[in-house]
């Protein structure tokens, strides 16, 4: 009598088990899945460029015809502060002075001479500058100068 008793308690928990389980089952076949969560790409953060300190290159005219070709270099001594550029310049047809310009990300834009000096505009890729500029008149023309000038750190 007594393992019948036991048995029918064993059977009775057996059953609600299994209720238990079909239940919790129909529950979650009822249920949405899970959203799946896609990662977005997060930029890196762009570190801006520091013009500052001593930089030597050489410049290249293409522009007008009557000067193209022209091959020189420059040197400067540049400090940026804050997106300000100041320093001083010398190239090898003796124009120099004084450096006013800005900074801004890898971008550098910076004058000389004022109206009838060079004016520099590049980007900055570790201790390497690149670009264009603008200079003075070319000799026998009323016409600008302009070319490509390059630069190391």
């Amino acid at each position: 009598m007594k393992n019948k008793k036991l048995l029918l308690i064993l059977a009775v928990i057996l059953l609600l088990l299994l209720i238990g389980g079909v239940v919790i089952g129909v529950y979650l076949l009822g249920r949405s899945p899970a959203p799946v969560v896609t990662p977005t790409n997060v930029p890196t953060p762009t570190i801006a460029a520091d013009a500052s300190g001593s930089w030597a290159g050489s410049y290249i005219i293409t522009a007008p015809s009557a000067c193209a070709g022209y091959e020189g270099s420059w040197e400067a001594t540049l400090v940026d502060s804050n997106g300000v550029l100041t320093g001083t310049y010398t190239s090898d047809t003796g124009l120099g002075g004084n450096v006013t310009g800005t900074s801004s990300g890898n971008n550098v834009t910076w004058s000389v001479g004022g109206s009838g000096g060079v004016t520099f505009s590049g980007a900055i890729n570790g201790s390497t500058v690149s670009g264009n500029f603008t200079g003075p008149t070319c000799p026998g023309t009323s016409t600008r100068t302009s070319g490509t000038f390059t630069g190391n750190k």
